[in-house]
């Protein structure tokens, strides 16, 4: 595992040049978008974790996916998200995901996908503020919500086949389907 720092704005995430490191991250791989760079989405992309303090700028469609590698939060989302960014976590062990942008910072993410294939992590959500994105699929594991750190805004759609846990914070979706074997739960909290 390699921490991987942005260079400057404009760069590709698949080109060397946009990284200080030598070559490009990898999965397993802690990324960091530097304040006032931007990293633009080219093609799929797999690392193990990315803290966005500049500006991730999203291709045609490209998917985002974060492994086990990295920092304690896989996903930390404290700058500027544009254009369509699709995230898929699949990570092993339990970690937190920040999808509420702080400190002057804008912008979600199109689609999140939670898919642990085997066993049953929990991805807290972590950070202050509204934590949003348009669309939220869990296939495997759990996303667990929790008052301490911000509500869930998702402005489409919601599909649960792992667990989705409300303790006690907000929840706020445009539907909510609970497929075979999925759970939803939801402890004083308002959905």
């Amino acid at each position: 595992m390699a921490t991987f720092n942005s260079t400057g704005s404009g760069g590709n995430a698949n080109a060397d040049a946009t990284w200080a490191e030598a070559g490009q991250p990898a999965a397993g791989d802690h990324v960091i978008i530097t304040s006032g760079d931007t990293v633009t989405l080219t093609a799929a992309e797999e690392w193990g974790s990315v803290s966005i303090l500049g500006t991730l700028a999203g291709g045609s469609g490209y998917t985002l996916t974060l492994n086990d590698g990295g920092d304690a939060q896989i996903f930390n989302h404290d700058g500027i998200i544009t254009g369509n960014v699709d995230v898929t976590i699949i990570g092993t062990t339990s970690r937190q995901i920040d999808l509420a942008p702080t400190g002057g910072g804008s912008g979600n993410i199109r689609t999140l996908i939670i898919n642990r294939p085997s066993g049953t992590p929990t991805f807290l959500l972590y950070g202050s503020g509204t934590h949003g994105c348009t669309t939220l699929t869990i296939t495997a594991g759990e996303l667990a919500c929790d008052s301490s750190y911000g509500d869930l805004t998702v402005s489409g759609d919601v599909s649960v086949t792992g667990t989705l846990t409300g303790n006690a914070a907000a929840i706020s979706m445009g539907s909510l389907t609970i497929e075979s074997g999925g759970t939803y739960s939801a402890t004083s909290g308002t959905t």
